[in-house]
C-alpha cells in the first residue's frame, strides 16, 4: 500500500477505527486488535485490547495466532478481519461465525473465485497451537491453517442466504480487502 493501512483515512476516523467499530457492533465478546511490533496503532475508536505482533514479517498467520491464543477460555470463536476491510457487515460475521459454532468445526471460511479465503472468516481459538507449530515450521500461508483445520467451507450462494446478509450486503463487499492504493482511492469514492 505504500503507508500503513491502520491509519489511512477512512470515514472521519482511520481505517482501523472504522473496522474495529463495524466489528464491535457485530460481535458479543472481547475484541482483540493485533498490531505490528515496529509501528504503533492508531486508537482503535472501541474498547479493545490491543496486542502485539511479536515477529514483523510473518504477514496475517501470525496475528490470528496471537488473537486466538488471546482468546483462549473466553470466547467460542473468533471473527476475524483485515483492517483493510471497511465494508464488513456484520450479519456476513455472524454468518461465518454460525457456520463454525453450528458444525462443532474449527473455522469457517468462504469460497470465492476457486479459493478459501483466511479473512474475513472464523476461528476457534483452540486453532492457536495450529497455527504456532505452522509458525515455527516456517510457514506463513494463513490458508494453510484452514487446510489443517476441520473448516466449514461456505460458498458465496450460502452466505448471501444467511441470515441478514442479503439485505445487508448483496453484493459481499465485506469480501473486499483493499490491497494497494488504487483499490483505496476508489473505496474512498464509495464509502459507506
Amino acid at each position: 500500500m505504500g503507508a500503513d493501512k491502520a491509519a489511512l483515512a477512512w470515514g472521519g476516523t482511520t481505517l482501523l477505527a472504522h473496522v474495529a467499530g463495524r466489528l464491535a457492533a457485530a460481535v458479543d465478546g472481547p475484541l482483540v486488535v493485533v498490531g505490528s511490533p515496529v509501528r504503533a496503532l492508531p486508537e482503535p475508536g472501541v474498547s479493545a485490547e490491543v496486542l502485539v505482533d511479536p515477529v514483523e514479517g510473518d504477514g496475517p498467520l501470525r496475528g490470528i495466532a496471537v488473537a486466538l491464543a488471546a482468546l483462549a477460555g473466553r470466547a467460542r470463536v473468533a471473527v476475524v478481519a483485515g483492517v483493510d476491510q471497511p465494508f464488513l457487515e456484520g450479519a456476513v460475521m455472524r454468518a461465518l461465525a454460525v457456520a463454525a459454532l453450528g458444525d462443532e468445526l474449527d473455522a469457517s471460511a468462504v469460497r470465492s473465485g476457486g479459493r478459501l479465503l483466511p479473512i474475513p472468516a472464523a476461528y476457534r481459538p483452540e486453532l492457536a497451537p495450529l497455527a504456532a507449530r505452522l509458525l515455527d515450521g516456517g510457514e506463513r500461508r494463513t490458508g494453510l491453517l484452514l487446510e489443517r483445520a476441520r473448516t466449514r467451507v461456505v460458498d458465496l450462494d450460502e452466505l448471501r442466504a444467511a441470515p441478514g446478509v442479503a439485505a445487508a450486503d448483496p453484493d459481499l463487499r465485506s469480501l473486499v480487502s483493499l490491497n494497494d492504493p488504487r483499490a483505496y482511492l476508489a473505496a474512498r469514492r464509495s464509502e459507506t
